[in-house]
């Protein structure tokens, strides 16, 4: 049965604005989840467009891009979509699916994987663990170790997506092939048989295999001179090429000058890699204990004052409800902060966001 939300189009909302004069021209944003509307508000907040910024779909079994990308052929002035780029960005028009996402100029998307890159953004991290302690002391150099764990991760990196990028073409190939196949005669038992012959398989999945083997599994030792963690990491990503399919040194170098040409460099190989995994799986695994040692630092130096100053009694015990949680299950202080924080408005990339949302505003219809 067909939805109401299936009939939206930028021409809707450009009537429902000629009927409600009250509230101005109000332009419509679709974006993938909740978690995704303070993000998208922001920027447009900043081009003073008069946005309203809602998930695509309100129902908990149609979430994500695709709830958002079915209504690509209905955006317009009005009606705005906007996601996150996945491999779309890198992909440069060579899918069908990124092309469209390329050329629209009422589509958006992040450039960076997803919007959790941008939250991890190594310039920011710093001022996140400051509004989460309120100790400015520089104990852990955040840009330094992304930029190696970059670095190390980089090579497999150009692996994985060029192993994702064959079978996403190859995948486009079958589904044109099956559609073919299924106006010619062939039984359901024949077309199956030509599907499990013929479906693509991925050599090397992204989101799993990769994502596994570029987390770091334990917390980081923040006052190791050579970090640990990171050595590790550099063996196992060894192991994981030497076991893969080798590609053409002159494949991987054309593989290489396309990417740079969108930014791509080994030293900020993170802003283009799952960010859940860069997320969950590496950048909380050194900001947590950051945040504990300068979160205990700035206790110790309140219990201090407490002793001969007894203002300090109270604000040591305000200190320790800003920065502990209260109830088990909550984020701390730092994860909190770490969730909604916008201190990557320098990230290089958000300035080809906002080079969209001029385009966009300049546009006829």
């Amino acid at each position: 049965m067909a939805k109401l939300t299936d009939n939206f189009n930028s021409q809707y909302f450009e009537s429902r604005n000629a009927l409600n004069k009250r509230t101005g021209k109000v332009i419509e944003v679709f974006v993938e989840n909740e978690d995704d509307v303070p993000f998208w508000k922001h920027i447009f907040d900043q081009f003073d467009l008069h946005t309203k910024v809602n998930p695509a779909s309100k129902t908990s079994l149609e979430r994500g891009k695709q709830a958002v990308l079915k209504h690509l052929d209905h955006a317009g002035k009005f009606l705005l979509l906007c996601v996150d780029s996945d491999y779309d960005y890198l992909l440069d028009g060579a899918t069908e699916l990124s092309r469209k996402i390329k050329e629209n100029p009422f589509v958006f998307q992040t450039y960076t994987y997803s919007i959790e890159n941008y939250k991890c953004f190594a310039e920011g991290l710093h001022q996140v663990v400051l509004e989460a302690t309120l100790n400015d002391q520089q104990v852990f150099d955040f840009v330094g170790f992304m930029e190696r764990y970059s670095k190390i991760v980089y090579e497999l990196f150009l692996y994985s997506f060029y192993y994702k990028k064959q079978h996403l073409l190859e995948a486009e190939g079958y589904q044109k092939r099956e559609y073919q196949i299924k106006q010619t005669q062939l039984s359901q038992a024949e077309l199956k048989r030509w599907q499990e012959a013929n479906s693509p398989k991925e050599l090397f999945e992204i989101k799993e295999d990769f994502g596994k083997t570029i987390s770091i599994p334990t917390q980081v030792n923040i006052h190791g001179a050579d970090t640990l963690e990171l050595t590790k990491l550099q063996q196992v990503i060894t192991e994981r090429l030497a076991a893969l399919p080798k590609i053409e040194d002159t494949v991987l170098d054309s593989l290489k000058r396309e990417l740079a040409k969108l930014g791509l460099e080994p030293r900020n190989t993170y802003l283009f890699v799952r960010g859940h995994n860069i997320y969950d799986n590496v950048v909380r695994m050194f900001l947590n204990p950051v945040f504990d040692y300068l979160k205990d630092q700035k206790f110790q130096e309140y219990n201090e004052l407490a002793k001969t100053d007894e203002e300090f009694v109270t604000k040591r015990e305000e200190y320790k409800k800003f920065v502990f949680t209260v109830k088990r299950d909550e984020m701390t202080c730092v994860e909190r902060i770490l969730h909604t924080h916008k201190n990557y408005q320098s990230c290089p990339l958000m300035q080809k966001i906002r080079n969209d949302v001029e385009r966009y505003k300049t546009c006829k219809t």
